[in-house]
């Protein structure tokens, strides 16, 4: 079932909306949960959260693209379960993002927090000016947190490859930070 099709079960208020959400994104995002938190029930229980957030959403504004939004709020939502986990203790990002450390100042002081408003919104510009291919690349690898295998698998080239491509697309966005005023 397509995407539009989803939708119109939730605008119906259908309960085979989550269903057909479950087959069709649910490995995806179970996947992802996984992935960053390490943990089945609590991936389980962002998924369940997510999909009650999706249906939620339909009462008040509808999503433009169903899949991505899901994705953002599973993301979300396994971020926030990480941040009351580590709570009180200094634990690492998920692997991919320390990748990303010598690129993207970290938000220590209230003014550095309001700069991350504008540093999404320079990094959004960035990547919409990448091919899409980088585009790909970059959000599978810092967005959805899918190993250099798994990405060089679904783009039917090298993990050497895969990482070169990372690479470049790291080095260009750091030299677009710095020309955006960002001190990375």
């Amino acid at each position: 079932m397509n995407e539009a099709a989803i939708a119109a079960l939730y605008r119906a208020r259908s309960e085979d909306a989550i269903r057909e959400t479950e087959e069709n994104y649910g490995e995806a995002c179970r996947r992802l949960a996984l992935r960053l938190l390490q943990n089945e029930e609590d991936a389980e229980e962002v998924l369940n959260d997510a999909y009650l957030a999706l249906w939620n959403s339909f009462e008040r504004e509808e999503p433009k693209h169903l899949k991505a939004y899901l994705f953002k709020t599973v993301r979300y939502l396994a971020c926030d379960k990480l941040k009351k986990r580590a709570a009180g203790k200094r634990a690492a990002p998920p692997i991919p993002l320390e990748e990303l450390a010598e690129i993207l100042p970290a938000p220590d002081t209230a003014e550095q927090q309001v700069d991350a408003q504008e540093l999404a919104g320079a990094l959004d510009r960035f990547l919409k000016g990448e091919s899409e291919r980088n585009r790909y690349v970059f959000l599978r690898r810092y967005f959805h947190c899918d190993s250099v295998g798994e990405i060089a698998a679904a783009l039917g080239t090298s993990e050497p490859a895969v990482s070169v491509m990372l690479n470049r697309v790291k080095k260009k966005m750091k030299e677009y930070l710095r020309k955006e005023g960002f001190s990375v």
